[in-house]
């Protein structure tokens, strides 16, 4: 929370819409050197417990429909 404040979750689901917008993320260090997140289906590699539903290579045209 921007005043500091935490909060227990047991889960967090982030909505971005049609395109990738992972700039929030950016202190989990979670972009290789090419730029992407390393995934393996929804699950981030190198985040225990984070998908990301909707990136990746897997998606398609239809993907968001």
């Amino acid at each position: 929370m921007p005043d500091g404040t935490t909060t227990k979750a047991d889960a967090v689901i982030c909505c971005t819409g049609f395109g990738p917008e992972l700039g929030h993320l950016a202190p989990l260090k979670l972009r290789s050197t090419s730029g992407h997140v390393r995934t393996e289906g929804t699950r981030a590699l190198d985040v225990p417990g984070l998908h990301l539903v909707g990136y990746g290579d897997w998606t398609g045209p239809a993907s968001a429909t």
